[in-house]
């Protein structure tokens, strides 16, 4: 079943487009990964389908539903968002930086208690963060803090998760649990869409690839089918050594 259909959709900002002409269809269940060169229009894409940038033209829609009709609060509970660089601009606790991500669960003035306190907990412990839940965000290292707003994503319990680069700022241990975890979350029915640059990581864990290039897909479906050399070559400009699987970027080879 399908958990986001894109339609010839294309995102211009401040008079430059960004993304043209994007279709494509993400399966419920899966890690799809999103991947391309630096300026692909990887994270735009994440962003129009959360929608927050509008789209100048297309369609994209959300287990089956135009995202158009859908109400701010319905949208934020069903698709959950951890962009690449967010910021946090108090020094509020780690817990209860998670516990925003309740926020379109919550009626006003509503306490987090009950299932809510749960979905908090659950997601502080599947991150390894639960000893850093009574410290401020401001303390943590870069590591600690990419995990904790990984955990607020979790804690929305959404079906659809969308996540740039969530392994960027960690160590190797943490990025095979954290990939590990949205391994597991997709078996369970979760689907995740994920921007990664590591192909070694994307190869290992995605299901389905979508390669960005100006703005454009230049290869979709397994990571045979994407990851090949050519794509290497032509869209990153890299040659790279194959190893059980692994990915190395070797050397540079320019297109052309």
């Amino acid at each position: 079943m399908t958990a986001i259909e894109v339609k010839n959709c294309s995102v211009s900002l401040s008079g430059c487009e960004i993304l043209r002409h994007i279709t494509m269809s993400l399966s419920r269940g899966q890690i799809s990964a999103v991947i391309g060169p630096n300026g692909a229009g990887k994270s735009t894409l994440l962003k129009a389908i959360v929608g927050l940038v509008e789209i100048s033209e297309g369609e994209i829609a959300v287990l089956g539903h135009p995202i158009s009709t859908y109400q701010p609060e319905l949208l934020a509970s069903t698709v959950s968002y951890l962009p690449q660089q967010p910021e946090v601009h108090w020094p509020i606790t780690v817990e209860r930086l998670v516990s925003l991500g309740r926020l379109p669960h919550l009626v006003a003035y509503e306490e987090i208690s009950g299932d809510h306190q749960r979905a908090v907990s659950e997601a502080l412990d599947l991150v390894d963060a639960t000893h850093l839940s009574a410290r401020t965000v401001w303390s943590l290292s870069g590591g600690e803090r990419a995990r904790a707003l990984l955990a607020r994503a979790l804690a929305v319990e959404a079906p659809v998760l969308l996540v740039d680069e969530p392994v960027a700022a960690l160590d190797p241990a943490h990025q095979l649990q954290v990939l590990e975890l949205l391994r597991k979350k997709a078996n369970e029915g979760l689907s995740v869409v994920i921007v990664l640059h590591d192909l070694t990581l994307a190869a290992r864990f995605a299901d389905h690839f979508v390669l960005l290039n100006e703005g454009e897909i230049a290869a979709m479906g397994s990571a045979s089918e994407v990851l090949t050399d050519d794509n290497l070559r032509d869209i990153y400009g890299i040659e790279a050594k194959r190893s059980e699987g692994a990915i190395i970027p070797w050397r540079l080879n320019p297109p052309g």
